[in-house]
């Protein structure tokens, strides 16, 4: 389809309110056409109407049984069309690739509905603008949270503890929980709060129910991991380590595939930086350091400031000792309850 066709269509009068200014694209059953707001539009005549047309965000489909099209003082009448109004924000060179898209796929010029929707999908598809990478700091969170992972299902000795362990990252089920891991199940109740950073014990804290122990457990705790960024040579990717969790699926078949299942659930709801090859961290002896949440610093609220955001800096703060934090992991690695 040349450029002459764009042409034709600039070359349209714009027409009144209401009205449309078109031209036949020659040997095939379809028409360009111009609104009052020079909106580009293309109409398909003689078609079978598409059971339920997709929606678009700046493409409008409309069926039509019956249009009359008025050149001059010639009346055509036409049936069953489809018409396709594009915004006046497009670009009219996206007329143009539909258009190239339908003749290259039907070259006898007779272009069906269900042609037309297919184009134009395909033609959404090479303009999308590419989804919008993680940042690092996102990236870096994820990463803290699935070591502490790694290192909770590692010790876990049984396949239904593994998919437990799984089950309290974002726990809420429905959406991002305020707290990274709940367990339920764990020395009447343990949930904890994973903060990661490459710079020092310093951590952002979005508010009071990070560090607040919630109703009906018994204790709270905050995940201190300080990390290192490497590269290729040294340190791993959340890819990896996805990789790596996954690896650690055991049991039978049925039990492997719940495992799995679980997983793929829970990295969904967290975000695709759980899936990002382009950053590597790597952590050493003492990265990681358990801090009771009543020890976290908080900030006071007064005068009707009923939430807050600060940083907390827990480098002098005391953290549980590598007895104390085994005895913890162990309270939750070592259930053998069902979830």
């Amino acid at each position: 389809m040349s450029k002459s066709l764009l042409s034709t269509w600039e070359g349209l009068t714009v027409p009144l309110e209401g009205k449309y200014s078109t031209k036949d694209i020659h040997g095939t059953n379809a028409w360009i056409f111009k609104d009052h707001e020079k909106s580009m539009g293309l109409l398909l005549s003689g078609i079978r109407y598409p059971p339920k047309p997709p929606r678009f965000e700046n493409i409008t489909i409309k069926e039509v049984r019956e249009k009359l099209l008025v050149i001059g003082r010639v009346t055509t009448k036409l049936r069953k069309c489809l018409e396709v109004h594009l915004d006046p924000s497009c670009d009219p060179e996206l007329l143009l690739r539909i258009l190239d898209g339908m003749q290259k796929a039907a070259p006898d010029g007779h272009y069906s509905a269900e042609l037309l929707l297919d184009v134009i999908q395909q033609v959404i598809e090479l303009v999308r603008k590419p989804p919008k990478l993680p940042t690092k700091e996102d990236v870096i969170g994820a990463w803290g949270e699935m070591e502490l992972l790694k290192q909770l299902v590692s010790r876990a000795s049984t396949p239904v503890a593994r998919k437990r362990i799984i089950a309290g990252w974002e726990a809420n089920g429905s959406g991002r929980d305020i707290l990274d891991l709940r367990f339920p199940y764990a020395s009447g109740g343990t949930a904890i709060e994973v903060k990661t950073s490459t710079v020092s014990r310093t951590h952002h804290i979005n508010g009071m129910g990070q560090v607040t122990v919630p109703e009906g457990y018994a204790g709270g705790f905050l995940a201190s991991m300080a990390i290192r960024e490497g590269d290729l040579s040294m340190g791993q990717t959340t890819a990896y380590l996805l990789k790596q969790l996954e690896e650690l699926a055991t049991g039978s078949e049925r039990e492997i595939k719940e495992y799995l299942e679980k997983l793929a659930e829970r990295i969904e709801l967290r975000g695709k930086e759980c899936k990002d090859d382009r950053f590597h961290f790597f952590s050493g002896e003492g990265s990681l350091r358990i801090f009771d949440m009543a020890l976290v610093p908080k900030p006071t609220l007064e005068g009707g400031v009923l939430e807050v955001e600060w940083i907390a800096d827990l480098s002098s703060i005391d953290y549980l000792n590598q007895q104390e934090t085994d005895s913890l992991f162990a309270s939750i690695s070592g259930s053998s309850e069902k979830v």
